[in-house]
């Protein structure tokens, strides 16, 4: 007779049974658990490969850096410029509590860390300045703790043949008489400009132009800004009674009565200018022939004006004489074309709402505008000029000839400014080639950034590094939203004033959108709510 078994049988069994199960359990959470311990780490490796995939390729087929984060800041950003014309952005994003690696605002990959840039020069030497980038420094930290640095260079057939400081214009053959009309000798009349296309400011005391030393200044300043001018003239030439200089332009003079080597004036048929600096460094050198311009015609004058940055200052294709009348006299008749004319950056909308005046919600980069405005005494084409590096190139409304004391409302490829905004009347507008208005064509930042414009061989005529502390920053009341522009007070002040700035006072449109009413301030293609 068999017998069952027993309770305490029972019992082991089930303990042996619960046993088994709790380490199959065990041994199958941690397959679990190194199954997605695995997953990650195959996933951040292939992020963190994707990451250096793109940024190698990208940069090996890039022509120029066009800007660059310090590599102290551990969250940096690159714009990269190609042989096509177009350009990349290569930055983060804010997605979910983590940051991603983004190209051109769209995410990538990630989550980072950090992202980290270093511009290296010809000789590996680290350089602030973007133009003079050959080679990049390149650390990214994964979230996970993955760590990748690398090095990669640009073309190298692509060099740049200045790298920011550079001599932009020089009157070497000047007219008899200045806008006063008073007959004043040739030495005294001669001027050489010089460009700061960096992003520092230059103190040029103690530089020397053909051994001549700086010396003096009529400004009360040897500092040039970033991107901004310096005119040089020989000891005691007054420049300011003899042209009509730019305010934003820096007057300084030599040691010397003259310009020229060897203390003669500048050869009017050719001679050679060098610039160099408080060690005696050649910073930029040009020997100019009467054939590359700036010889007169008749009774008019004309100085020898450079046009492109980017091009070797020994190339006398990259010389012309000057296309912007400075002054002219009646009797004797004289006409004299010198000096860059004041095109100014006159206000911006870097924060704008996010309806149009018809209640029609829109994309950010589609309702942000420029406005810029023609401070001179004549008339100036702006076709294919740049905004960030972002041609003008479709005239909505107006005329590409830019007249005097006129305005010009810059928008983006998508935008529709003339039926977002009530425009003044007559009001040029125009597109650029690209949808954002930015450096990289994304939206402008809506805390701090950089307004650039240049002509089309790139030459700066102004730029703004702007910050909602200046003003534009939107604001709030209960169901009330406020934005505004940020409006340029005077237009023969320093750009990079913060007081020459301002929040626009003027009501452009109130609209409301289900329980909120948005007032927009600004002025497009009119005077500045805040100008005198």
């Amino acid at each position: 007779m068999k017998k069952g078994l027993t309770f305490i049988e029972i019992l082991i069994t089930v303990l042996i049974l619960g046993l088994i199960a709790i380490l199959l359990a065990n041994i199958l959470s941690n397959f679990n658990i190194l199954f997605s311990q695995k997953t990650e780490e195959r996933e951040s490796i292939s992020n963190l490969q994707t990451i250096v995939d793109k940024l190698t390729r990208d940069i090996r087929q890039g022509n120029q850096v066009l800007d660059i984060s310090p590599p102290t800041q551990t969250l940096g950003y690159l714009v990269l410029s190609f042989p096509s014309g177009d350009q990349s952005t290569y930055s983060y994003s804010y997605y979910n509590g983590k940051y991603y690696f983004t190209v051109d605002g769209e995410i990538l990959a990630g989550p980072i860390r950090e992202i980290r840039f270093m511009g290296l020069d010809d000789n590996l030497t680290y350089t602030t300045v973007p133009s003079a980038v050959r080679t990049l420094s390149i650390s990214i930290p994964m979230d996970d703790g993955r760590y990748i640095s690398t090095t990669v260079a640009l073309r190298s057939q692509t060099i740049p043949q200045i790298i920011g400081i550079f001599i932009r214009e020089i009157m070497y053959y000047p007219a008899p008489r200045d806008r006063q009309g008073n007959s004043i000798s040739e030495n005294l009349m001669e001027f050489v400009v010089i460009s700061n296309a960096t992003y520092s400011s230059i103190n040029l005391n103690g530089w020397k132009i053909n051994g001549h030393i700086i010396s003096n200044t009529l400004s009360g300043t040897y500092t040039v800004p970033a991107q901004g001018l310096a005119i040089i003239g020989a000891k005691g030439s007054n420049l300011s009674s003899h042209y009509f200089i730019p305010k934003n332009c820096i007057i300084l003079e030599v040691s010397d009565q003259y310009l020229g080597q060897n203390n003669n004036p500048l050869g009017n048929n050719g001679d050679t200018v060098v610039l160099q600096d408080i060690n005696n460094t050649v910073v930029d050198k040009v020997t100019y022939d009467k054939s590359w311009g700036g010889q007169p015609s008749g009774n008019t004058y004309y100085s020898l004006s450079r046009k492109s940055i980017q091009n070797p200052s020994q190339d006398p294709s990259n010389w012309e004489s000057s296309k912007f009348k400075n002054y002219s006299l009646s009797t004797p008749r004289i006409d004299v074309y010198c000096l860059l004319p004041p095109i100014v950056i006159n206000e911006i909308m870097y924060y704008p709402a996010p309806y149009d005046k018809n209640g029609r919600g829109r994309n950010e980069r589609d309702i942000e505008f420029i406005e810029i405005y023609n401070a001179s005494n004549q008339t100036v084409n702006i076709q294919n000029w740049q905004i960030n590096g972002n041609t003008l190139v479709t005239l909505a409304s107006g005329s590409w000839n830019l007249s005097p004391g006129s305005y010009a409302v810059i928008g983006g490829n998508r935008s529709a400014l003339d039926r977002y905004y009530n425009l003044a009347q007559n009001t040029t507008y125009i597109r650029t080639n690209s949808r954002g208005l930015a450096l990289g064509r994304g939206e402008l930042s809506d805390t701090a950034g950089t307004v650039t414009l240049a002509d089309p061989y790139g030459l700066v005529f102004d730029q703004v590094n702007y910050s909602y502390t200046w003003g534009g920053y939107p604001s709030s009341s209960g169901n009330y939203r406020y934005h505004y522009s940020l409006e340029r007070k005077y237009w023969d002040m320093f750009p990079n004033d913060p007081s020459n700035w301002g929040s626009s006072s003027n009501l452009n449109y109130s609209v409301r959108v289900l329980l909120l009413t948005y007032n927009v301030y600004c002025t497009p293609g009119g005077k500045n709510s805040n100008s005198p």
